[in-house]
């Protein structure tokens, strides 16, 4: 009899440490979803700050704007590792005869142009149209200004 009370208390605690175990692993997964979705929402936050930079000069702007955004695009390109997070920007300004001349700036995928901004190549008064584009993923990643 002595034995049988022995067999059953050795049953009753692996049954338990088996709950116990049970407990956990479930405890664990319901943690990695949390935290995948904890890292969704700051993706999501990382991609509006991005795109709110960059959004205010959509539309009509002046010269002025235009330099503080490739200015601003720039920076961005310098500061991010993140090649989905790099910005292009197309501007088509006209030179002194009347002419169009388009100057790209940053980065294009694999393609890096212009680093450096020369602002006395974008008249300060001059009105500008700007419209931005976004990748696959939802990130402003060109922005194109044409002088009117």
């Amino acid at each position: 009899m002595e034995n049988a009370s022995k067999a059953l208390l050795i049953a009753g605690a692996i049954l338990l440490v088996i709950a116990i175990i049970a407990i956990a692993v479930g405890i664990v997964s319901s943690t990695r979803g949390t935290i995948g979705v904890a890292e969704n929402q700051i993706d999501a936050m990382e991609v509006k700050m991005h795109n709110n930079q960059f959004t205010i000069y959509e539309g009509e702007v002046t010269g002025a704007e235009v330099k503080d955004c490739v200015s601003k695009a720039l920076s961005n390109n310098t500061n991010t590792k993140q090649s989905e997070m790099k910005v292009w920007v197309v501007v088509t300004a006209k030179n002194s005869a009347g002419a169009n001349v388009t100057t790209n700036y940053g980065v294009n995928g694999s393609t890096t142009y212009n680093t450096t901004f020369t602002s006395s190549s974008v008249e300060t008064s001059a009105r500008f149209n700007c419209v931005t584009s976004i990748n696959s993923q939802g990130i402003i990643n060109k922005i194109t200004f044409t002088q009117k």
